[in-house]
């Protein structure tokens, strides 16, 4: 019964609007033929319209700025993106995690040792070797960079002392403005952001071993080998640099070293 009353209620409202529409185009149609009896036509004048266009403001997408971007996220959340230490006695295996792609710091600690200090980085996915972090004999402290991705490592240690390696992640450690670095030993230095334009990179070692200076882009991946000396040594390297380029430089030492950054 509702369903018959709507159907008719849809046709009554049909012949209604028929008839309204009947009704409304006779009007407009007397409507249409008074006005244009009566009215004059009327020139269209064309307003100009100022418009104001913003311009849009420059985005600083340098590698400093995204740094500086990722930086500022890593660091204030320290749950998501935490300073691991790993410790022990004697030789051991500790599996750790990588939450983002970039440059790990990592610094070492080797005490009551006498033999044999070898630290490795493994990936618990292929069992493959990333890098040696260290190789030295008896005490050791000093510090490293290496390039992760994400995910889960091994840390492969041999020591017959007591050890603590501190693993800081990728951005967490800030930018560094200095033009002049010392240091003893194994170490690094960076981020450093550099600017358009050539630069003198100046070294100097006093040491009796191996002296190996080498530099990574802000990723973490290795450009070039700038010094590789054994014993004393000084030396620069010249280069060139684009606006907002960052930069990390490792240092393999066993005696006092210095940096400067000249441009």
């Amino acid at each position: 019964m509702k369903k018959a009353l709507s159907l008719f209620s849809i046709g009554l409202l049909s012949v209604a609007l028929t008839a309204c529409n009947s009704t409304n185009d006779a009007a407009q149609a007397e409507i249409e033929s008074v006005e244009t009896q009566n009215v004059s036509p009327v020139e269209e004048v064309e307003d100009e319209v100022e418009v104001d266009i913003e311009e849009t403001p420059e985005v600083d997408t340098t590698e400093a700025s995204l740094h500086l971007e990722i930086q500022e996220l890593v660091l204030s959340n320290p749950e998501i993106f935490p300073v691991q230490k790993l410790t022990g006695n004697g030789g051991g295996s500790h599996v750790f995690e990588i939450s983002s792609n970039g440059m790990t710091a990592f610094e070492l600690e080797n005490t009551n040792a006498s033999s044999n200090y070898i630290v490795r980085v493994e990936d618990v996915e292929t069992g493959t070797d990333s890098m040696s972090l260290v190789n030295e004999i008896g005490n050791y402290s000093g510090k490293a960079i290496m390039q992760l991705d994400e995910g889960e490592y091994i840390l492969q240690t041999k020591s017959d002392g007591d050890w603590t390696v501190t693993i800081h992640p990728a951005y967490s450690i800030e930018i560094d403005e200095s033009t002049v670095w010392e240091g003893v030993g194994d170490s690094f230095i960076g981020p450093i952001v550099l600017s358009d334009g050539l630069y003198e990179l100046i070294f100097s070692h006093d040491g009796d071993s191996n002296f190996i200076a080498r530099r990574y882009d802000g990723l973490g991946n290795s450009i070039d080998s700038l010094v590789n000396e054994i014993g004393p040594y000084e030396g620069n390297h010249i280069t060139t640099a684009y606006e907002g380029m960052v930069i990390y430089i490792s240092i393999k030492a066993d005696g006092n070293w210095k940096f400067e950054l000249d441009q």
